[in-house]
Protein backbone atom coordinates (compact mmCIF):
# COMPACT_ATOMS: atom_id res chain seq x y z
CA UNK A 1 0.00 0.00 0.00
CA UNK A 2 2.89 2.38 0.55
CA UNK A 3 4.38 1.73 -2.21
CA UNK A 4 1.17 2.36 -4.02
CA UNK A 5 0.88 6.05 -2.71
CA UNK A 6 4.17 7.04 -3.35
CA UNK A 7 4.46 5.95 -6.61
CA UNK A 8 0.67 8.43 -7.20
CA UNK A 9 2.39 11.06 -5.33
CA UNK A 10 5.41 10.95 -7.74
CA UNK A 11 3.44 10.47 -10.62
CA UNK A 12 0.99 14.00 -9.06
CA UNK A 13 4.10 15.49 -9.25
CA UNK A 14 5.34 14.90 -12.73
CA UNK A 15 2.09 15.26 -14.04
CA UNK A 16 1.55 19.00 -12.04
CA UNK A 17 4.87 20.04 -13.70
CA UNK A 18 4.84 18.64 -17.12
CA UNK A 19 3.83 22.01 -19.08
CA UNK A 20 6.04 23.71 -16.66
CA UNK A 21 10.01 23.89 -15.65
CA UNK A 22 11.31 25.15 -12.93
CA UNK A 23 14.58 26.80 -12.45
CA UNK A 24 16.83 27.87 -9.25
CA UNK A 25 19.64 29.89 -9.42
CA UNK A 26 22.13 30.90 -6.58
CA UNK A 27 24.55 33.84 -8.08
CA UNK A 28 27.14 36.26 -5.97
CA UNK A 29 27.39 39.69 -7.27
CA UNK A 30 30.03 41.57 -5.21
CA UNK A 31 29.57 41.05 -1.75
CA UNK A 32 25.63 40.38 -2.34
CA UNK A 33 24.43 36.57 -2.67
CA UNK A 34 21.04 35.85 -5.00
CA UNK A 35 19.08 32.76 -4.84
CA UNK A 36 16.47 32.83 -7.65
CA UNK A 37 13.50 30.49 -8.61
CA UNK A 38 12.23 31.24 -11.73
CA UNK A 39 8.95 28.88 -13.05
CA UNK A 40 8.65 29.54 -17.16
CA UNK A 41 5.79 27.40 -19.46
CA UNK A 42 8.55 24.95 -20.70
CA UNK A 43 9.32 27.04 -23.79
CA UNK A 44 13.19 26.74 -25.02
CA UNK A 45 15.24 29.40 -27.01
CA UNK A 46 14.34 33.05 -26.29
CA UNK A 47 12.58 33.89 -23.41
CA UNK A 48 10.41 36.82 -22.80
CA UNK A 49 7.84 38.06 -20.07
CA UNK A 50 4.33 35.70 -21.46
CA UNK A 51 7.04 32.82 -20.84
CA UNK A 52 7.86 33.44 -16.60
CA UNK A 53 4.94 31.81 -14.99
CA UNK A 54 6.34 33.22 -11.49
CA UNK A 55 9.42 33.99 -10.04
CA UNK A 56 11.00 34.77 -6.87
CA UNK A 57 14.46 36.80 -5.38
CA UNK A 58 16.38 36.51 -2.45
CA UNK A 59 19.26 38.92 -1.98
CA UNK A 60 21.72 38.87 1.13
CA UNK A 61 24.08 41.10 2.03
CA UNK A 62 25.63 42.37 5.15
CA UNK A 63 23.89 40.13 7.41
CA UNK A 64 20.82 42.02 5.44
CA UNK A 65 17.84 40.09 3.23
CA UNK A 66 15.56 41.16 0.45
CA UNK A 67 13.09 38.71 -0.67
CA UNK A 68 10.94 39.73 -3.42
CA UNK A 69 8.87 38.16 -6.33
CA UNK A 70 6.07 38.16 -8.91
CA UNK A 71 2.79 37.55 -6.80
CA UNK A 72 4.23 40.68 -4.42
CA UNK A 73 1.96 44.40 -4.96
CA UNK A 74 3.67 46.15 -7.88
CA UNK A 75 6.27 44.05 -8.64
CA UNK A 76 7.08 43.48 -11.74
CA UNK A 77 9.80 41.37 -14.54
CA UNK A 78 11.17 42.83 -17.79
CA UNK A 79 13.06 41.57 -20.27
CA UNK A 80 14.30 43.36 -23.45
CA UNK A 81 16.26 41.30 -26.28
CA UNK A 82 17.43 37.81 -27.03
CA UNK A 83 20.09 37.40 -24.43
CA UNK A 84 18.16 35.28 -22.08
CA UNK A 85 17.28 32.31 -22.89
CA UNK A 86 16.58 28.40 -22.06
CA UNK A 87 17.24 25.21 -22.95
CA UNK A 88 17.02 21.45 -20.91
CA UNK A 89 19.50 21.97 -18.16
CA UNK A 90 18.73 25.81 -17.56
CA UNK A 91 18.45 29.57 -18.27
CA UNK A 92 21.21 31.24 -19.72
CA UNK A 93 22.07 35.20 -20.18
CA UNK A 94 24.39 36.36 -22.93
CA UNK A 95 25.76 39.26 -21.35
CA UNK A 96 27.99 39.78 -24.78
CA UNK A 97 24.80 39.71 -26.57
CA UNK A 98 24.81 43.30 -29.26
CA UNK A 99 21.92 45.38 -28.53
CA UNK A 100 19.62 45.98 -25.54
CA UNK A 101 19.31 42.92 -23.68
CA UNK A 102 18.31 42.24 -20.03
CA UNK A 103 16.19 40.75 -17.82
CA UNK A 104 14.91 42.74 -14.47
CA UNK A 105 13.38 40.93 -11.71
CA UNK A 106 11.78 44.34 -9.46
CA UNK A 107 9.78 44.76 -6.45
CA UNK A 108 7.54 47.75 -5.94
CA UNK A 109 9.31 49.20 -3.26
CA UNK A 110 12.86 49.28 -5.70
CA UNK A 111 14.90 45.92 -5.18
CA UNK A 112 16.31 44.59 -8.14
CA UNK A 113 18.04 41.75 -9.84
CA UNK A 114 19.17 42.30 -13.01
CA UNK A 115 21.08 40.92 -15.77
CA UNK A 116 22.18 43.20 -18.78
CA UNK A 117 23.85 43.69 -21.80
CA UNK A 118 22.36 47.06 -22.04
CA UNK A 119 19.03 48.13 -20.59
CA UNK A 120 18.43 47.94 -17.45
CA UNK A 121 20.48 50.72 -15.45
CA UNK A 122 23.29 51.52 -17.69
CA UNK A 123 24.86 49.60 -20.92
CA UNK A 124 27.92 48.22 -19.16
CA UNK A 125 27.26 44.88 -19.15
CA UNK A 126 26.75 43.60 -15.78
CA UNK A 127 25.34 42.16 -13.37
CA UNK A 128 23.33 44.40 -11.33
CA UNK A 129 21.31 43.88 -7.56
CA UNK A 130 20.39 47.72 -6.33
CA UNK A 131 18.36 46.90 -3.01
CA UNK A 132 16.54 50.48 -2.19
CA UNK A 133 14.44 50.57 0.99
CA UNK A 134 16.19 48.11 2.83
CA UNK A 135 19.90 48.89 2.36
CA UNK A 136 19.86 51.01 0.08
CA UNK A 137 23.88 51.46 0.18
CA UNK A 138 24.26 48.24 -0.97
CA UNK A 139 24.30 48.68 -4.91
CA UNK A 140 26.25 45.73 -7.20
CA UNK A 141 27.44 46.04 -9.87
CA UNK A 142 29.76 43.29 -11.12
CA UNK A 143 30.64 43.39 -15.03
CA UNK A 144 30.38 39.59 -16.72
CA UNK A 145 30.90 38.51 -20.30
CA UNK A 146 29.99 35.46 -22.46
CA UNK A 147 26.84 33.27 -21.80
CA UNK A 148 26.47 32.23 -18.27
CA UNK A 149 23.86 29.85 -16.29
CA UNK A 150 21.83 32.18 -14.34
CA UNK A 151 19.29 29.26 -13.22
CA UNK A 152 19.55 25.09 -13.65
CA UNK A 153 16.72 22.64 -13.50
CA UNK A 154 17.32 20.03 -10.76
CA UNK A 155 18.82 16.91 -11.82
CA UNK A 156 16.19 14.18 -12.08
CA UNK A 157 17.77 12.05 -9.15
CA UNK A 158 17.01 15.32 -6.95
CA UNK A 159 13.61 15.30 -7.74
CA UNK A 160 13.63 11.80 -7.34
CA UNK A 161 14.73 12.22 -3.73
CA UNK A 162 12.85 15.16 -3.01
CA UNK A 163 9.42 12.90 -3.96
CA UNK A 164 10.88 10.21 -1.51
CA UNK A 165 11.44 12.60 1.12
CA UNK A 166 8.49 14.10 1.03
CA UNK A 167 6.77 10.49 1.11
CA UNK A 168 9.03 9.64 4.01
CA UNK A 169 7.08 12.54 5.92
CA UNK A 170 4.03 11.59 5.19
CA UNK A 171 3.72 7.75 5.91
CA UNK A 172 6.08 9.18 9.50
CA UNK A 173 3.43 12.10 10.04
CA UNK A 174 0.68 9.07 9.31
CA UNK A 175 2.27 6.71 11.81
CA UNK A 176 2.54 9.25 14.25
CA UNK A 177 -1.21 10.21 13.85
CA UNK A 178 -2.52 6.20 14.24
CA UNK A 179 0.09 5.94 17.45
CA UNK A 180 -1.42 9.03 18.77
CA UNK A 181 -5.44 7.53 17.94
CA UNK A 182 -4.54 4.18 19.23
Amino acid sequence: MRSLMLGLAASLALAATADAATYFGHRTVGTAVVDLTIITDDTLGVLTEDNILDWSVKVANNGQTAVFGANDDGARLDIGGSAFTADLGGLYFDFGAAGNNYAAFVSAFRQSYCVQSNGCFDYNGPEEIAVAGQFVTNFQIIPQSGRQQIAAVPEPGAWALMLLGFGAAGAMLRDRRRALAG
